[in-house]
């Protein structure tokens, strides 16, 4: 027994005085998915170790963690570096931040543990979680804006003809209009209209005419049950940017009720990154004035928290999702996990 403490003893303050561990983490993370932050572990010294344990040691921040990332390593050989996954759960969206770094070995009996503490600070977004969309909610879209279908009356597309004007270098000799040409003795090229994608709107509105209407709806909801609700809005909305994007609509976004920028309609990577970076990062407590009209848009999609929409979404373009609903839009929610009723509203007649 003597023996084996002197073993562990002596191997312990070996293993890890050569060691260096750097943490690499992804882009981002979702609400409720999977997160696999990665530990490249890379061994100096001239001797084998066993068992390797790397964690994250607990700290405080705005995103809660179901448990923390823990990964280990079997042996990292002399001079070697590998690399070690922890996965975790983020079980909400906001910043995730990470601290000191931990690593540990107990080879080779388990009796001593050498630990070792690395300062590394990094920060992650949490987007919202993501819902998958069923095919009636993008059918519903392209009925909502049929205008996307359309060709732009500008010029510089390649679709229906626009008009004439001079030839520039560089244009294609199939677009030359060999009897304008001919007649004016000048070189004439067609012009063509441009193609218009798709786009939609979205609108979430957390204000306290839909917090106050959701509370007449059901005296007995809870502050709990209210976060809840305003989560899920944020959650189908930022469903709603990720689905148009993937189907080619231009996306864009405002919020009523809470501060958060308002951005335009566009189609791009970054842009859809934008929109759901400002997701993860509202503030519910960071509340606007009722007389704050900044937000106001000409949205096409309105996500509320109640079945009744207020007066002002009366209008035959738009079409309004609420999230006591949610069951109906999405397929990977079973239908009790929906808090008050089940009937749904669209705007204007939209079905």
């Amino acid at each position: 027994m003597f023996g084996a403490f002197v073993v562990s003893l002596i191997t312990a303050m070996l293993s890890l005085r050569n060691v260096t561990v750097t943490r690499l983490l992804p882009m981002h993370g979702i609400a409720g998915e999977q997160l696999v932050p990665r530990y490249r572990i890379h061994n100096r010294s001239k001797l084998g170790i066993f068992n390797l344990v790397v964690s994250e040691e607990s700290t405080e921040s705005e995103v809660k963690l179901n448990m923390l990332p823990t990964g280990w390593i079997l042996f990292l050989g002399p001079n070697q570096a590998l690399m070690a996954e922890a996965p975790c759960w983020p079980s909400e969206r906001g910043k995730l931040s990470f601290n000191s770094l931990i690593i540990s070995c107990s080879f080779p009996f388990g009796i001593l543990k050498k630990v070792a503490f690395f300062e590394q600070e990094d920060e992650i977004i949490v987007y919202p979680h993501i819902y998958r969309l069923n095919r009636r909610v993008v059918g519903t879209l392209s009925r909502v804006n049929p205008e996307g279908s359309n060709n732009i009356e500008r010029s510089g597309g390649t679709e229906e003809f626009f008009g004439l004007r001079e030839y520039h270098t560089g244009d294609s000799i199939r677009l030359i209009n060999w009897k304008q040409t001919a007649r004016t003795g000048d070189m004439v090229v067609k012009e063509m209209t441009q193609p218009s994608p798709p786009q939609t709107m979205v609108q979430l509105d957390l204000s306290d005419l839909q917090i106050n209407a959701c509370k007449s709806e059901n005296p007995d909801i809870s502050e709990e049950q209210l976060t809840k609700l305003k989560e899920e809005a944020i959650s189908l909305a930022a469903s709603i940017i990720c689905d148009a994007y993937m189907h080619g609509y231009k996306i864009g976004f405002a919020c009523s009720g809470i501060n958060a920028p308002t951005y335009q309609l566009h189609h791009s990577r970054p842009h859809r990154t934008n929109i759901l970076e400002a997701l993860a990062s509202l503030d519910l407590h960071d509340t606007t004035s009722p007389d704050d009209t900044s937000s106001q848009t000409e949205a096409t999609v309105l996500v509320t928290l109640t079945n009744t929409s207020p007066k002002l979404y009366q209008a035959s373009n738009k079409l309004a999702l609420s999230v006591q609903t949610l069951s109906q839009y999405i397929t990977d929610a079973p239908v009790e996990d929906v808090l008050l009723d089940t009937t749904e509203e669209v705007i204007g007649g939209v079905a």
